[in-house]
């Protein structure tokens, strides 16, 4: 039987060879818009993608694959492997040293091991489900701030203009309630920075699994907590994170706040 920790080295090795790659290859030169302007590709993106489904299917051919650049493989194992090539392609692009290899892997839909990759930074975030989580090897826990006025807050936007326009007005009624507010461009970082104390608390709208599977994993395993409006877990709709102490204050702020289109921002 395949063990935790096996999958979670795995998880590791596929990592740094796609750091390796995505160093070696150096800036990208081709760059294709998707969904928006904003929202762009690069062939190192498909490249990395292409180079972790290849080993996965070499060592475990029967697991599932889901991941961002590429069409979704349906295997046959209780196995699914959660792949971000690169989080943070704009940072990437513009050579801004903030972006990160994402793996998780499911058991039966629930994350059993997760491995964030800071490529910038050179830093290894790594988490097995009950077994705490680490950066470069050292233990990872989240701040003890009680209040959210004391709180350094991490945010996303989206790729949508519209969408993007109404999380605006959302910060903009919460922003005097925070310490400070940082948006650094990848997802799975900020959860991470969470996890590790760089930030108190992060919420986006319209994430996808591949954005914040391993980073949720991660914080839970720090012993941050991650939820939605309504649940105990990420969501496309909303991923919160935050320190176990403030994170119910934080959510109601939120809930308080959140300037929604009922038709157009519900995503699950």
């Amino acid at each position: 039987m395949t063990t935790n920790a096996e999958l979670l080295e795995l998880a590791t090795r596929l990592s740094t060879n796609a750091k390796d790659l995505i160093v070696s290859h150096g800036s990208p030169q081709e760059i294709v818009a998707k969904s928006s302007r904003s929202d762009v590709v690069t062939e190192v993106d498909k490249l990395v993608e292409k180079m972790i489904r290849s080993e996965l299917q070499l060592s475990r051919p029967e697991d599932s694959i889901l991941g961002e650049e590429q069409a979704s493989y349906q295997g046959e194992s209780e196995f699914t492997w959660v792949i971000d090539p690169i989080d943070g392609t704009t940072n990437f692009v513009y050579d801004i040293p903030n972006f990160a290899v994402s793996i998780a892997v499911l058991r039966s839909n629930q994350s059993v091991a997760a491995v964030v990759y800071d490529i910038g930074n050179d830093e290894l975030y790594r988490a097995e489900k009950g077994a705490g989580a680490t950066r470069n090897g050292k233990p990872i826990s989240p701040t003890s701030i009680k209040s959210v006025r004391d709180a350094l807050v991490g945010t996303g936007f989206s790729y949508d203009s519209k969408r993007r326009k109404r999380q605006t007005q959302t910060l903009l009624g919460m922003v005097e309630t925070f310490r400070d507010i940082r948006r650094a461009g990848a997802a799975s970082i900020d959860i991470c920075w969470v996890a590790c104390g760089r930030l108190d608390a992060f919420y986006e709208q319209g994430l996808w699994p591949w954005d914040y599977k391993a980073a949720e994993l991660i914080a839970t395993e720090a012993g941050a907590r991650v939820g939605s409006l309504d649940r105990e877990e990420a969501q496309r709709t909303l991923t919160i994170a935050a320190n176990s102490s403030i994170f119910d204050e934080f959510r109601n702020l939120i809930r308080e706040n959140l300037v929604i289109d009922a038709d157009a921002d519900h995503l699950d």
